[in-house]
């Protein structure tokens, strides 16, 4: 008697399962399609052994059991499938951050560097793992160095994107010129304030618009110097019309 009670209470609690499920739409059909497929095996066993379908409740629940069975590891395949996504999906944009051509750093108010991508701390002939924690004013050439403190506050303080030009200096004592584009960041795990470094190597539009310059001065200096000539050859002509 107590054993026919307590099959008909586990049967009661199936269907209430069965019924919440009922009310999830996503769950109603892992529900659904977990049955059909428990069917199927029901079917194929019946084919093999010759036996029927029995209404006894000690049946149904062990049905019930089955199904919420078929179920679960429905569940645990879709959410393999979904963390086998999501690493495939961590691993690409992995690549895209640190094999990306310019160099990803986020800073804080204090120029303190909080993170930095392969290409980052390539630029700045540093391991990545040595930069974490550094501040980044310090590879700034001195001359730049006060400019870009201002820029690194206008970055903070401002909306939008905040560019900046600026030598930097690396460990090894050689430089460039670098380009920085800054925006502010929010923070979602504390009050602390960081923003977003793109920066990139401009050293050789740097030298060619030296260039540029240069060909540009030549070309009046050589231009002045033709109609200096000019004026020479005139005067000297107007003296020997004199003589």
């Amino acid at each position: 008697m107590q054993r026919k009670l307590n099959i008909s209470a586990n049967s009661a609690d199936l269907q209430d399962l069965y019924a919440q499920q009922k009310q999830r739409p996503i769950l109603a059909e892992l529900y659904r399609r977990a049955e059909a497929q428990l069917r199927k095996r029901h079917k194929k066993q019946e084919s093999r052994t010759g036996e029927t379908k029995s209404a006894a409740d000690p049946r149904r629940l062990l049905h019930e059991l089955q199904v919420h069975q078929v179920e679960l590891e429905m569940q645990n395949a879709e959410l393999q499938e979904g963390r086998d996504r999501m690493e495939t999906l961590l691993a690409k944009y992995t690549d895209l951050y640190d094999l990306a051509p310019v160099g990803y750093l986020s800073l804080d108010e204090h120029g303190r560097i909080l993170e930095v991508n392969l290409t980052g701390a390539a630029l700045l002939g540093v391991a990545r793992s040595r930069l974490v924690n550094r501040l980044l004013p310090p590879f700034v050439a001195p001359v730049n160095r006060p400019g870009f403190l201002v820029y690194l506050e206008q970055v903070f303080s401002r909306t939008g994107k905040q560019v900046f030009e600026a030598m930097l200096r690396r460990e090894d004592g050689s430089s460039f010129w670098a380009n920085f584009h800054g925006t502010a960041a929010i923070s979602h795990s504390g009050p602390q304030k960081w923003c977003r470094l793109v920066v990139s190597d401009i050293t050789t539009l740097k030298e060619s618009e030296d260039a540029q310059r240069r060909l540009a001065a030549l070309a009046v200096a050589n231009r002045e110097l033709k109609e200096e000539i000019i004026r020479r050859q005139a005067v000297e002509e107007f003296r020997t019309k004199r003589n």
